[in-house]
């Protein structure tokens, strides 16, 4: 969707960005931040590891993994984390809905890694910390510098009022 922006179709664009895989825009985009999240590990509800409320990521390497598309920033970053913990995930499914991917760890056919906002309650589910510093994804709206849309401030503005609010909700289910 960058092309609609650049193109002047979009006046505004959410995106996405995780800490083991920057992004950079180019020079006419203008980035500003709008939340930062945790990524919390979603694991089947009698999974061995359940009864804690962290786990070391070390401790994942026999697992079989639920991921996105291996194109997406999602799937680059659970790569390089597992990579930083000497194993490579075996991942046996993949989709970009987080809650096909919690119904599917729900239904006991693997773990995954996901936002915080993405983690949709599902039966049989259960979500830990990581033991280190957890890896966020940061939320932010894209816009060109050179928009003169009187509207888009305003719209600006109302996308980190409502994300403040979400923020403080996903903060307080999953822990600081």
């Amino acid at each position: 969707m960058l092309p609609e922006l650049l193109d002047g179709d979009l006046d505004l664009q959410l995106a996405y960005r995780y800490d083991l895989f920057p992004r950079t825009w180019p020079d006419q985009i203008v980035e500003t931040p709008v939340m930062d999240e945790n990524l919390v590990l979603c694991v089947p509800r009698d999974h061995p590891l359940a009864a804690g409320r962290t786990v070391r990521l070390r401790d994942l390497r026999s697992e079989t993994w639920i991921a996105s598309r291996p194109e997406s920033a999602g799937a680059q970053a659970l790569l390089r984390l597992c990579g930083t913990a000497g194993f490579v995930p075996d991942i046996a499914f993949r989709s970009n809905d987080y809650a096909v991917v919690c119904g599917l760890v729900g239904c006991g056919l693997g773990i995954a890694l996901v936002p915080a906002l993405g983690c949709v309650p599902a039966p049989g589910l259960r979500t830990l910390r990581l033991s280190r510093r957890s890896p966020r994804r940061h939320v932010t709206v894209l816009r060109r510098a050179t928009n003169t849309n009187p509207l888009v401030k305003d719209a600006m503005r109302g996308l980190i009022e409502v994300a403040r609010g979400v923020q403080s909700e996903v903060s307080g289910a999953t822990g600081p």
